[in-house]
């Protein structure tokens, strides 16, 4: 009996952990140095990927083995199934992002509203009917796989998007409305930061940058929802 409890006490002694408080500097700072040997891991990956033109893998939509470098699979994502996965500079692990894609769909799972289905037959007819062929931005899940959310410390890119709408509520809080004139609103892109004025130059960042085609979304917006 007396031996019985000596190893409960030992195994109880080992299950303590001591933790430094997040809020101190210390734990800033060994934060902080993680983040930058990470940064530094996530460029060096981005650049072997950016040089990379032998890359192979089976398409997620249909039998096709797609080689080349980034800008190929993405050309063939976009043009053979109007899907996007986002502008090929701005990924990291493409690769393994693809086949965290893959498991989803191999497992009836919706890319966008993670819904699951019976099968993928049933999928397939989801994403078609509800427009759901697209990754939901606000899913945390794929933050590692975009290169915008290393790009400062402790921030994904919502976070940096409020922080860019903040600063920009807080540089026009002029009380003064004398000089204010009509201007046309403001077209901001759903993929990036990026704000145009000109209609022209939205459609064509969003036709060079994210391979997505304007007028065609437009028409099968309007299609879909007569």
């Amino acid at each position: 009996m007396e031996l019985m409890f000596i190893k409960r006490m030992k195994t109880l002694r080992q299950s303590f952990y001591f933790m430094k408080n997040d809020s101190s500097d210390e734990d800033k700072t060994v934060r902080y140095k993680i983040y930058i040997e990470k940064l530094h891991q996530i460029l060096q990956q981005q650049q072997r990927e950016r040089d990379c033109v032998d890359f192979r893998i089976l398409c997620l939509f249909c039998p096709k083995t797609l080689t080349g470098n980034r800008f190929t699979i993405s050309e063939h994502f976009y043009n053979e199934h109007s899907f996007s996965l986002g502008h090929p500079d701005n990924l990291v692990y493409t690769v393994e992002f693809i086949e965290d894609l893959r498991s989803k769909m191999l497992r009836s799972e919706c890319l966008y509203c993670d819904k699951t289905f019976r099968d993928y037959k049933t999928l397939r007819e989801h994403m078609r009917k509800k427009l759901h062929k697209k990754l939901n931005p606000s899913n945390a899940e794929f933050d590692k796989y975009y290169v915008v959310n290393y790009r400062e410390f402790g921030k994904n890119w919502t976070s940096l998007d409020k922080d860019d709408a903040n600063c920009d509520s807080k540089n026009g809080s002029d009380d003064n409305w004398s000089d204010w004139e009509e201007l046309p609103p403001d077209l901001k892109c759903l993929i990036c930061p990026c704000v145009y004025i000109n209609l022209k130059d939205f459609k064509h960042h969003l036709s060079s940058q994210h391979f997505i085609q304007f007028d065609a979304l437009i028409r099968i917006f309007l299609i879909t929802n007569r």
